[in-house]
């Protein structure tokens, strides 16, 4: 059986075939296409709901700033509390306040090394800059071995906790003494500081003393010991 094709049927086949291709052209492209933007207007679905978030922050930028200005009022009125060191001199200035405020008698001062208690990151802003500086917290534990009576530890107890830089009171060990007719035993006061390593060095506040007093303190007397004792001779 022959199959014979006019010229005219063979146009009209190719024709067909062309549109054939260009309909399966077509559709393999708008399926990608499709595709492409139904994952594009996923995405955009999900950004939209990113920026409405993003609006809602930014419509509280001012409360959020306030909230920021607050926060960084109180840590740097808290750190303001805090010196930037402790040295052994103001652990006997402080000694000899104590002793002056409250009338009780120290007789002896042995120091022990410090300890640090935190470490963290404080973030200062300037402007749009902001900064992070690398700060450490101290204790400054300082024993005072003394001779007093019951008001006056009562008084070493309202002097410690009204001191305006951070002070505590850790130990007290007292025990009544028949020979003086009062208390005599001791206590163990922690200094604190906060420092970044970047303040001033700032001296320690001492009374003036004539020249050629070997005596500094006026009651105090150094000894070379291996607590670094600083001891006051009995009245």
């Amino acid at each position: 059986m022959n199959i014979t094709i006019t010229k005219k049927d063979a146009k009209l086949l190719l024709v067909l075939l062309g549109i054939l291709i260009l309909l399966v052209g077509y559709l393999a492209v708008y399926t990608k296409y499709s595709n492409l933007t139904d994952d594009m207007n996923g995405e955009i679905k999900d950004l939209k709901v990113t920026a409405d978030e993003l609006q809602g922050y930014y419509d509280k930028l001012d409360t959020y700033r306030a909230g920021i200005d607050a926060a960084d009022a109180v840590v740097t009125a808290e750190l303001a509390k805090y010196p930037s060191a402790v040295r052994y001199e103001d652990q006997v200035m402080y000694a000899i306040g104590l002793q002056e405020d409250t009338g009780l008698e120290v007789t002896g001062i042995a120091y022990a090394n410090p300890v640090q208690v935190s470490a963290f990151q404080r973030l200062t802003r300037d402007g749009n800059t902001v900064t992070a500086s690398n700060v450490t917290a101290m204790e400054y534990p300082v024993t005072l071995t003394m001779n007093l009576t019951y008001a006056q530890l009562k008084g070493l107890i309202s002097y410690v906790d009204a001191t305006e830089l951070r002070t505590a009171l850790d130990i007290v060990s007292v025990s009544f003494d028949a020979e003086i007719g009062n208390l005599t035993g001791s206590v163990v006061i922690n200094q604190y500081s906060v420092s970044d390593g970047t303040e001033p060095y700032a001296a320690t506040e001492v009374p003036d003393v004539p020249l050629g007093v070997s005596d500094l303190f006026g009651t105090y007397e150094a000894q070379a010991t291996e607590t670094d004792a600083v001891t006051t001779p009995a009245n």
